[in-house]
């Protein structure tokens, strides 16, 4: 019996252990961006041909060209841009996106991804499910970092999820209804330029 409980002591202290030692390498999301950032390397590609520093022009005419192609489409009732995964995921999902901040070049894009499939009665399609899917696409997609779980900037959620690549940000959080998942792409090291 004495040997039984050493045994699942040491177990016990082997696990505290494991914990204590990735809690000690996973860096905060404060160290990952000063790493990052330090690095001096850029990640300006995004999505679809879309990437940071991209003249807000070129954006117009990229869009309109895939519009024209039946690739993108314009959000009804607004001036958001729609394209649809339709295979990415268990389910295919809508992706509403357009830049923000009013500048010449883009330094963030903030949209939402959604189950086409989505209703209030459903537990199949929830944000919380495409959240963990998209996670793991986007891990795919860029490579790189992994995302890591941080505060939900709204606090609806118990944590969001941020991904940085030298300047690249991007985020991952639920709506408050858990309908979509927002995502943010964001520049935290723009590129300053006079034209």
């Amino acid at each position: 019996m004495k040997g039984l409980s050493l045994s699942n002591l040491l177990v016990r202290l082997l696990v505290i252990s494991v914990l204590c030692i990735q809690c000690a390498e996973s860096p905060s999301y404060e160290e990952v961006v000063d790493r990052e950032l330090s690095s001096g390397e850029r990640h300006d590609s995004l999505f679809m041909g879309i990437h940071l520093n991209m003249h807000m022009q070129t954006f117009y005419d990229h869009c309109y060209d895939l519009n024209q192609k039946r690739v993108f489409f314009k959000k009804e009732g607004s001036v958001n841009v729609q394209y649809t995964f339709q295979k990415a995921f268990s389910s295919p999902v809508d992706f509403v996106f357009f830049p923000q901040g009013g500048h010449t070049l883009i330094q963030k894009v903030k949209g939402y991804m959604i189950f086409q499939k989505w209703a209030p009665f459903t537990n199949e399609f929830t944000a919380g499910k495409l959240q963990e899917q998209l996670k793991e696409e986007m891990e795919s997609w860029y490579g790189g970092r992994p995302f890591i779980q941080v505060e939900h900037p709204l606090g609806y959620w118990p944590y969001s999820y941020v991904k940085v690549d030298g300047n690249r940000k991007i985020q991952l959080y639920r709506s408050f209804d858990d309908s979509k998942v927002e995502v943010v792409f964001e520049d935290l090291a723009p590129v300053l330029s006079s034209r």
